[in-house]
């Protein structure tokens, strides 16, 4: 992924990006956990390459059809390829889409950790993806973010939530603004504030970029309009003593062709 993302011309010829598809769509399912990872994020660069209907394709051929009673490879396998078709920019249709926002709903509560931690990050791709469909706002994925906010799991599934809103903010920079993204934003809040300190880190980052602390306190002050009196005072306090002093957040989901 590293050659096709930055290795220039020689590395984009016709038949580069197309073998690197199909060797990534053979390695989705593989029964090494890392491997799964690499090959959907293969596929991914490929996607933002060559666009919307070779990931539409894919999915239809490869992806679409997951249960409760397949593997946990292959649901693993799925659900991350399924985040990298967004995380691509590539555009799907609205059946697609909600196609996946179904997945992720039902993979969220899955019982193998990998899948869990795949279908959070998911959620934030979906959620950054909105903006490019028609008659689709933030409440149709809030409390499903919210429920995985809630509901006691492992340290790493809140790590990758935060991962995938962190993903979410690169896509669409306005897609927690306003009220409608207040409730995720007070979510996040209370996980930045308890927690174990990986937890605390993981949404410090998100809370950072969703607030645009790094362009001065333009976020900041439109979250405190909105907010309780409490829950501003919170994050006031955050953003002074712990988010003024993060210089960059590094976000490695959401893929950028040089």
């Amino acid at each position: 992924s590293v050659v096709l993302t930055h290795g220039g011309k020689k590395a984009k010829l016709p038949d580069s990006i197309p073998s690197a598809l199909e060797v990534s769509k053979e390695l989705f399912f593989h029964e090494v956990e890392g491997i799964r990872e690499m090959s959907a994020k293969v596929f991914g660069v490929a996607c933002a390459l060559l666009g919307g209907e070779t990931a539409v394709s894919t999915w239809n051929e490869s992806i679409k059809c997951v249960s409760a009673s397949d593997s946990d490879a292959v649901k693993h396998g799925k659900v991350s390829a399924a985040f990298r078709i967004l995380a691509s920019g590539a555009k799907v249709d609205s059946e697609v889409f909600s196609a996946m926002i179904s997945m992720v709903k039902v993979m969220i509560k899955d019982k193998d950790l990998a899948t869990r931690k795949a279908a959070c990050i998911a959620i934030g791709t979906v959620a950054g993806s909105l903006v490019k469909q028609k008659n689709r706002t933030l409440k149709d994925v809030e409390r499903i973010i919210i429920n995985c906010m809630e509901e006691k799991d492992e340290i790493e599934v809140y790590q990758s939530l935060a991962r995938g809103l962190c993903a979410a903010v690169r896509m669409d920079p306005n897609v927690f603004k306003g009220k409608e993204g207040l409730p995720i934003l007070d979510g996040a809040l209370k996980l930045a504030m308890g927690g174990t300190q990986r937890i605390q880190l993981a949404f410090n980052d998100f809370l950072w970029l969703a607030l645009m602390v790094g362009n001065g306190e333009k976020g900041l002050n439109a979250y405190l309009d909105i907010a309780s009196f409490e829950n501003g005072r919170t994050m006031k306090n955050l953003t002074t003593k712990v988010l003024s002093r993060i210089k960059v957040v590094e976000e490695s989901i959401v893929i950028e062709i040089k």
